[in-house]
């Protein structure tokens, strides 16, 4: 019997491979690119960094690696409702001392995605919206790192292949039609105009480095957290993204956002979701450089170290630009 390892080795690579033989307009499933956005012209050679993060995760080469211009929003949800979703997985909540738990909102672009070791000039390029859950640990856990992790409850995508990759390693991926106008974000589930999410967002003031910000909003610390995921052939997968916002290129902009939930969605029940300038939850739009290590073994995680980043230059990278 194929090793779960291997499968998921051989279906990267695979994907690679198919990209670099195929036409782009057969490869895309459904992208739409506001050109007069600013930020979609902030690009660079496709480079690979290691951030500041734990010595045991296990970069490589086969590692993927990419760009994501989005939207990052945290909320405050019941943790009662959140408690019983995360039950049917295995897991639970980390306590936070309040009858709330955060959740996780990302939505945005992705851009460069890659496999390392694909072919030069091949990447993907689509829009997506994450929902995750930060803080959540195994349940009866008693050996090894426990938690906490990060756990996706649901991921959009409009492009078909990046939704079978993520996939592969547990991501609740679906393919769903997205647009993306400059301040908004639209999301419709497939073959209708039923919307599932809508977002609009006002940038407020000049963009930063996002360095500058991390030490201010624990959400950031909490990015850092090994991501837990499970799929058919694999009850429970690691992985650890690794969000290079310490690096010069990562840009950051303080927004105001109204988000509507149309219908509910796991982690996420139907409303319409306010941030203003006077709240206590983050709502800022990123840029920032990331790679994702694993699949690993749980046994290799460590607890994480929080290391403060103080202003100055950038840290050295492992890899350099290509």
């Amino acid at each position: 019997m194929i090793s779960a390892d291997l499968l998921r080795r051989s279906v990267f690579q695979a994907a690679g491979l198919l990209r670099s033989r195929l036409p782009g307009p057969i490869c895309r499933f459904k992208t739409q690119v506001d050109l007069s956005d600013p930020w979609q012209q902030e690009t660079w050679g496709l480079r690979a960094f290691r951030g500041i993060v734990p010595k045991w995760v296990p970069f490589a080469r086969t590692d993927f690696t990419g760009r994501f211009i989005f939207l990052f929003l945290t909320l405050e949800l019941p943790a009662s409702g959140l408690e019983t979703l995360v039950n049917g997985y295995g897991l639970t909540l980390e306590s936070t001392g309040t009858p709330t738990h955060p959740v996780f909102l990302l939505l945005g672009q992705q851009q460069g995605v890659r496999q390392i070791l694909w072919p030069d000039g091949i990447s993907m390029n689509y829009l997506e919206s994450i929902i995750a859950i930060p803080k959540v640990r195994l349940r009866g856990c008693t050996d090894g790192y426990c938690g906490p992790f990060n756990f996706a409850t649901r991921i959009d995508a409009n492009e078909l292949s990046p939704v079978l990759l993520g996939l592969v390693i547990g991501y609740p991926k679906h393919v769903s039609w997205i647009n993306a106008p400059n301040n908004q974000f639209e999301v419709m589930q497939v073959g209708t105009r039923s919307k599932i999410l809508t977002a609009q967002f006002n940038p407020r003031g000049e963009r930063f480095r996002v360095r500058d910000i991390l030490d201010r909003h624990e959400a950031f610390s909490m990015l850092r957290d090994p991501v837990f995921s499970r799929s058919l052939v694999s009850p429970q997968i690691f992985t650890f993204m690794d969000w290079q916002m310490e690096e010069a290129w990562a840009r950051a902009q303080w927004v105001t956002a109204s988000v509507t939930v149309h219908k509910d969605l796991p982690g996420l029940p139907a409303n319409t979701y306010q941030w203003g300038g006077q709240s206590n939850a983050l709502a800022v739009r990123l840029s920032v450089p990331w790679q994702l290590a694993g699949p690993f073994d749980r046994m290799i995680i460590q607890p994480p170290k929080s290391t403060p980043v103080a202003g100055g230059e950038a840290p050295r990278s492992d890899y350099q630009r290509q």
